[in-house]
């Protein structure tokens, strides 16, 4: 419906380009009944966590994440003690993972499956801290899967001209980095320098 409002958008406004695309796409999976899930651990109290981990409130900052993953930026001078926590950190047994990336971008992954007959505990440097304490949730799965998302890096691009009725056929592959050097070039604005030269199959 949605999509539809937009083009008909596009229909009134002729000098109007239409641009949809995504980020990822998605890719077939399997279902497998020995990994239905029915919890997952999630963060519901980021406050407490990364607290119980040893961060100020000055000292971080969240951004976008999907469960049951999280991401925060650290302060430089709290990310090698923040880091040595996360390396001490367990759930029943496993260790918690995360990356690390410039500028003190972490990324932790929680979503242990089928905890529901254990004690809510983690374990923190050898010693036993309740989900709680830490702001973790375990939280049934409604309808009662697997985790059936198969994420891809190939996304889509839709482009809808309505003065062109004459797309190209087939679906050529292009960067997302020739998407927006292709924009700017539509409204005569000149690409900065760190940018590629779009390919000539992406003409808006």
């Amino acid at each position: 419906e949605d999509f539809g409002r937009l083009l008909r958008f596009a229909d009134a406004n002729p000098d109007y380009l239409l641009m949809v695309t995504s980020s990822m796409g998605q890719a077939a999976t399997t279902a497998d009944e020995t990994r239905i899930t029915r919890t997952q651990l999630y963060v519901r109290g980021l406050d407490r966590f990364v607290s119980r981990l040893g961060l100020a409130p000055e000292d971080w900052s969240r951004r976008p994440a999907m469960d049951p993953f999280l991401s925060v930026v650290v302060a430089p001078e709290k990310r090698a003690a923040f880091r040595a926590a996360l390396e001490k950190l367990s759930v029943k047994g496993r260790p918690v993972r995360f990356s690390e990336k410039t500028g003190g971008f972490f990324s932790i992954t929680f979503g242990g499956r089928n905890l529901e007959r254990e004690p809510p505990y983690a374990d923190l440097d050898g010693e036993p801290v309740h989900f709680d304490e830490l702001g973790l949730v375990n939280l049934p799965i409604e309808d009662g899967t697997q985790e059936n998302a198969n994420h891809v890096p190939q996304g889509s691009l839709l482009v809808y001209d309505p003065q062109n009725r004459s797309p190209r056929p087939g679906r050529p592959r292009i960067s997302t980095l020739d998407i927006a050097p292709a924009i700017l070039r539509n409204f005569g604005i000149a690409a900065p320098a760190y940018m590629k030269a779009p390919e000539p199959i992406l003409e808006v």
